[in-house]
């Protein structure tokens, strides 16, 4: 009797100790990706504020075509800046358990080219997205806003460090026979190391 009980305590003291490892773990990353994003959030708010400061400066002598490209940079930073905070108010709200988990029927390829479109603001004349897919996928059930929190933020980075000139994919793929929906995006960019792969997800 004392050894099983022994034996029941010491595994549920080796369950305890990981249970609390990963906890940390967890929070490490939490803690560090909140930090990334408030340090990350100066460059579009920099780039704002330049474009503003330009445009109430030298107004009157700036063509058209100067101004557009002021107010282009502005739109497209204030994407980035609401990206970044949704990924912020994700975390938040899967730490407090608030994050809508309701599935929804929604059009896929309608969705993903929405995606595209709100991205492509975002990417540079020359980063072009390119979005390709089956004809055979329509209405499928998802978590809407998950999904397009997820897809945004993969582009997003996509985006950010990929070269000029060269294409972003994202792709739409079902499997027939197991019934399942896989979705990727592709970059041309210098990739992520091995070692940081592992904490992707």
């Amino acid at each position: 009797g004392d050894s099983r009980e022994i034996t029941e305590r010491k595994t549920g003291y080796i369950h305890l100790q990981k249970t609390i490892e990963l906890e940390t773990e967890q929070n490490t990353i939490r803690s560090r990706f909140l930090a990334m994003a408030s340090h990350d959030l100066r460059t579009p708010l920099t780039v704002i504020q330049s474009a503003v400061d330009t445009l109430a400066t030298y107004d009157t002598r700036l063509s058209a075509e100067q101004k557009q490209a002021r107010f282009d940079k502005i739109q497209s930073n204030v994407v980035t800046m609401n990206q970044m905070l949704n990924d912020v108010m994700a975390i938040i709200k899967m730490d407090s358990g608030t994050l809508s988990t309701e599935p929804e029927t929604v059009d896929i390829i309608d969705f993903c080219h929405m995606i595209v479109d709100e991205a492509q603001i975002v990417a540079s004349a020359s980063q072009v997205i390119e979005f390709t897919y089956q004809e055979n996928m329509k209405q499928i059930v998802i978590h809407k806003s998950s999904l397009h929190h997820i897809l945004m933020n993969l582009l997003s980075n996509a985006i950010k460090y990929s070269p000029e000139n060269t294409p972003i994919e994202l792709n739409l793929h079902c499997d027939i026979e197991t019934q399942k929906m896989v979705i990727s995006v592709q970059d041309h960019g210098i990739g992520i190391p091995e070692i940081d792969q592992k904490q992707l997800f």
